[in-house]
């Protein structure tokens, strides 16, 4: 219950936190805009996309940017947002990051919730309150922040099957052997085995003849986008280093990724058109 939130809110110290955390946040959204990441695959994807305002994903850090490089608005939760929270009697400036699976703190705080455990999502003035697994989390923002804050943490999160864009009105073309319970379930009913009714290629890759033979395929029909599945982590045969460096160096870009599970990760690819 919220009535005792008084408690683990103290009034003495709620404005300077408040304006300390707006600060730190509007620094943060100013520097972080003002150029793309150097890891980020954003500058190959435009040369691909022809929309002036195609929305393009940089997964690796959790950034959505349109074409010109600026944040994509409304979607505040998908990158790191500076707040203060109150959590378990304590109270710290935090950083945000909602994925498909938790709100993630990282600071003074750290911890993954569960977004399963959420609940009774509201905004309060500048802050939004919430409970997890029946305890209470005050997280303050500005005004606007907290709207969207709310607003994200609502919605439900993406499917991998609409991540990966499959479904029975667009099919993929499966090469390799599917053994993932999350990956059968994203493709259950949304696969052929005829290429040409395909719209899109995807592909399991553990070893480097995978690699080269999904490559060769995706040569073949430059004009369907290819997944590739493989898995992560230390210690793989054929990692994501591995892949990219050779799709790249075969003519292929890199337009988008997503976590499969908690074994598998997938990168998008494509034939760099001439």
């Amino acid at each position: 219950s919220f009535s005792d939130l008084p408690s683990v809110y103290p009034t003495a110290v709620s404005k300077w936190l408040m304006l300390a955390a707006r600060a730190a946040s509007y620094i943060a959204r100013e520097s972080a805009a003002s150029a793309v990441p150097p890891n980020c695959m954003v500058p190959n994807v435009r040369r691909e996309s022809g929309s002036p305002e195609a929305v393009v994903r940089c997964c690796s850090i959790g950034l959505d940017f349109t074409q010109d490089g600026s944040w994509e608005k409304g979607n505040l939760m998908r990158r790191d947002a500076v707040a203060t929270c109150h959590w378990r009697g304590g109270i710290a400036e935090v950083k945000l990051q909602l994925d498909g699976k938790s709100l993630n703190l990282r600071g003074s705080i750290r911890t993954d919730l569960p977004r399963a455990n959420i609940t009774e999502i509201h905004q309060i003035s500048e802050g939004v309150t919430l409970v997890v697994a029946g305890e209470p989390l005050l997280i303050e923002f500005n005004t606007i922040d907290a709207k969207r804050s709310v607003t994200a943490l609502r919605k439900a999160p993406p499917t991998l099957a609409l991540k990966l864009g499959v479904s029975t009105k667009q099919l993929a073309f499966v090469r390799g052997n599917v053994a993932d319970a999350d990956l059968l379930t994203a493709l259950a009913g949304a696969t052929s085995d005829d290429i040409a009714l395909a719209g899109q290629i995807l592909a399991i890759i553990t070893t480097d003849r995978d690699l080269t033979e999904t490559a060769a395929l995706a040569e073949r029909h430059p004009e369907k986008h290819l997944w590739m599945v493989y898995p992560k982590g230390a210690g793989v045969l054929v990692g994501d280093t591995a892949i990219r460096t050779y799709m790249r160096g075969n003519g292929f870009i890199d337009s988008k990724s997503c976590a499969v599970s908690d074994r598998l990760t997938a990168t998008r690819y494509r034939k760099r058109l001439a």
